[in-house]
């Protein structure tokens, strides 16, 4: 099937959507705490390029992948304190606050799925103004974070949205911007879109997502 077999044959009811490199531009928020905290503990700090490569699983994953250090705990207080204070660093990319609302209105459900800790990705969320809708309502329907979904590529964060957003796989959106993205929408047999103006950029599309997108808005020919 190709995808505009795919799109005539499905009505999609749901979006699961990764939050860093997706919803929001956090590639100076994260570079620069890697950085930070790199030096201040005395290690080498790796070009964007490569820590790109090397980070995107749990913090205490990446630290330890970095460092080789087994306890990595104080580097990811540090960092997630790093971050708190530097809120400013985050913004949304173009057009993702009026594309969520338009699907709102259109009644898709919003899953928000990420890696980071609660308490940094919703003062992440608030920052980029896409937290809550004009009405002071939850612009997600469901957001599930470090401490309550293992990391991508394992599908649990999609099954998890598709149990309580209560719609079947074949009726979801998976949409990121990294490879363990695009293979946790495989895994959990969904249908997946890879953006190409996150950190992957174009090599997303080796990923081989059903839909590639290169603005959020693209989103919403698809529903």
């Amino acid at each position: 099937m190709t995808n505009t077999e795919l799109k005539i044959a499905t009505t999609f009811k749901a979006c699961v959507l990764d939050v860093d490199g997706t919803l929001l531009d956090t590639s100076e928020f994260i570079y620069l705490a890697f950085e930070c905290i790199l030096k201040k503990f005395g290690f080498n700090v790796p070009s964007r390029d490569v820590l790109i490569a090397k980070t995107g699983k749990r913090l205490e994953v990446d630290y330890a992948v970095l460092t080789e250090l087994t306890d990595t705990d104080e580097l990811c207080r540090e960092h997630r304190a790093f971050q708190n204070k530097h809120q400013d660093l985050v913004r949304a990319f173009p057009h993702v606050r009026d594309t969520l609302l338009t699907l709102k209105k259109r009644g898709i459900k919003l899953s928000a799925a990420t890696t980071r800790s609660k308490i940094t990705s919703t003062a992440s969320l608030q920052n980029a103004l896409i937290y809550e809708d004009a009405e002071g309502k939850p612009m997600f329907d469901l957001i599930l974070y470090a401490e309550n979904s293992k990391a991508k590529p394992d599908p649990d964060s999609i099954l998890q949205s598709l149990s309580k957003l209560g719609v079947p796989a074949r009726k979801c959106l998976m949409i990121g911007d990294r490879e363990s993205d695009i293979q946790a929408g495989k895994n959990a047999n969904v249908v997946t879109v890879g953006v190409t103006y996150g950190c992957s950029g174009r090599e997303i599309i080796k990923s081989n997502p059903d839909f590639v997108i290169d603005d959020i808005r693209e989103l919403l020919t698809l529903v």
